[in-house]
């Protein structure tokens, strides 16, 4: 075995379901509030990193699944499915909005890309503005998502919440130069025009000559791919004061992609405009992590309902259900923690191989000391040697089997022992 043997060492862990998201949701601490019950507190995690978690609930393509550590173990958590639950429990408990700033902010296109941007600069004190050129507010999650994966009235909700912080929104609004934006006295724009056009996929017939869905007067730099070219850092354009982001710039994507985006957005115009870019809230209170949740291996993921292929042919309903309390409950459950500190202490160890056993059949669905990736090694008359080979990933069941606390849980100051 090639093994790193630490007495008394912390390891800090990160959820890797937490990097696969853009928008960068704490994943982990919303699925653990969820299984404490805090439904309301996991709604408020969500909402420090994006203005849509309903709609992201509903059609999110979940990335972070796919990076699900329990994916290793049996199936990844449902992560869409327990945001799409928390969703419900809306207290509307925003944080306050910064004094003004005197400065104006134009944004064209009311998708998730503006309508993030939009919600963000708005707090930070700026008076922004969102142009939309169709009757109706939402880009593409309101005429290119339909009803049955995406109810309008989810969207039409949420679209609300974010002009209750001070957005203009202007529909039947469309902008045919950057010039007349700026004659206007707006100080910095944002262009998240959408990629209505769709992208090419290599058949024959599709090259209509069509141009970019990209005014013609908006003169900015277009690369090859007919998308509005930034700096990929800070989404700036070629001319002073104009931002791009979301589908304009990569083509069509995803919701979330786009939220990411927004947000960037909102950081560099804040920038450019003298502020300090900051717009990471906190909406809720410092948990108390306590063991209280019990570690579930063998419970089956919890799937959304869903109707019956027949009635899905006969009309055009939703196709799946948001999760009762108690499966969502049950679901929380199976989660690992990813996210907090793992901690060795060898003088509470007294070799009862728990660790080993557990580990060996993640690995191996069979109890073989020989193949786990932890291996405690008796050290007579002293503290036992706690040593993890190169396929440890850190997954933390260890930990959440460890009988005398010799391998802890932490965040901050807080042990969690088993």
């Amino acid at each position: 075995m090639n093994e790193h043997c630490f007495p008394g060492q912390e390891f800090t862990r990160t959820a890797p379901c937490k990097q696969a998201c853009p928008a960068g949701i704490d994943i982990p601490r919303y699925v653990r509030a969820i299984g404490y019950g805090k439904f309301s507190e996991a709604l408020a995690v969500i909402r420090e990193r994006i203005p849509f978690p309903s709609v992201c609930g509903y059609v999110c393509y979940a990335p972070c699944e796919e990076q699900c550590n329990m994916a290793k173990i049996s199936r990844p958590i449902a992560i869409r499915a327990l945001k799409r639950f928390a969703a419900q429990y809306d207290t509307q408990q925003n944080s306050k909005t910064m004094p003004p700033t005197g400065k104006k902010v134009a944004i064209v296109g009311s998708g998730p890309a503006g309508l993030t941007a939009a919600y963000y600069l708005a707090k930070l004190g700026h008076s922004v503005t969102v142009f939309e050129k169709r009757p109706k507010l939402g880009g593409m999650m309101q005429v290119g998502i339909p009803d049955y994966r995406l109810p309008k009235n989810i969207l039409d909700t949420e679209i609300s919440n974010i002009k209750n912080t001070g957005v203009n929104l202007k529909t039947n609004s469309e902008i045919h130069s950057l010039d007349e934006l700026f004659d206007q006295n707006y100080n910095a724009v944002f262009l998240a025009l959408g990629a209505h056009q769709g992208s090419r996929i290599g058949v024959n017939g599709e090259d209509t000559g069509q141009s970019p869905n990209i005014p013609s007067q908006i003169n900015l730099k277009i690369n090859n791919q007919s998308r509005l070219e930034v700096d990929p850092d800070t989404l700036s354009t070629s001319r002073q004061g104009v931002f791009a982001g979301g589908d304009v710039i990569t083509g069509p994507a995803s919701v979330i992609e786009a939220i990411a985006d927004g947000r960037k957005a909102a950081i560099s115009i804040d920038k450019y405009l003298s502020g300090q870019g900051i717009i990471d809230e906190v909406l809720a209170p410092a948990e108390e992590v306590s063991p209280q949740i019990p570690l579930s291996l063998t419970s089956e993921r919890q799937a959304p309902p869903t109707p019956p292929p027949s009635e899905r042919l006969s009309r055009f309903t939703e196709v799946e259900s948001t999760l009762t309390e108690e499966a969502a409950l049950e679901e929380a459950k199976r989660c690992l923690w990813c996210d907090l500190t793992l901690i060795t202490d060898p003088v509470k160890c007294v070799g009862c191989l728990m660790c080993e056993l557990r580990c060996s059949y993640r690995w191996d669905e069979k109890f073989n000391p020989m193949k786990a990736a932890i291996e405690v090694i008796p050290r007579f008359h002293k503290a036992n040697d706690i040593c993890f080979t190169e396929k440890c990933d850190q997954c933390g069941l260890c930990a959440r089997f460890c009988p005398y606390g010799a391998l802890v849980l932490k965040q901050g100051r807080d042990e969690v022992a088993y």
